[in-house]
């Protein structure tokens, strides 16, 4: 392909996101709403894995520690302390840059089996907290 193809291409592609995140939604009903949300949710976690095992060949059981942290960060202060959409938003990326990091000083020089099995431990480490720790995130209560 050409590059005036693949800029005109690139150009139809954020038309296309611009229609489905800014246009489309206030015309749909609540179902496809969440649907549209859950897509975007997932896209981002599926373009997080493609960075780490795509480009720098690391397989890791313990990525969605970081999206649960993430996740945990966001209801807790959406539901607990009232707080609006960019303070939860901002809150979620530190909760998981915060876990990241410090998870990342653990995995820094592992690499193979010793990386999977760390970070699979880590990934247990952040489901454990968000099970057993009943005040903060409400534990194993479903009621």
């Amino acid at each position: 392909m050409g590059v005036l193809t693949e800029f005109r291409l690139k150009i139809l592609g954020f038309i296309a996101a611009f229609f489905i995140l800014v246009i489309l939604p206030p015309l749909l009903t609540s179902y496809w709403l969440t649907i549209l949300i859950q897509m975007l949710i997932y896209a981002v976690l599926a373009m997080s894995l493609n960075i780490l095992m795509g480009y720098t060949g690391l397989a890791s059981f313990g990525h969605c520690a970081y999206f649960g942290t993430s996740a945990y960060a966001v209801a807790i202060l959406s539901t607990k302390y009232k707080v609006g959409f960019l303070g939860c938003v901002s809150g979620g990326l530190f909760a998981a840059l915060f876990v990241a990091a410090i998870f990342g000083l653990i995995v820094a020089h592992t690499q193979g089996v010793y990386f999977l099995m760390i970070t699979l431990a880590l990934g247990m480490v952040i489901f454990g907290l968000a099970y057993r720790w009943v005040t903060m995130t409400g534990g194993d209560n479903w009621g």
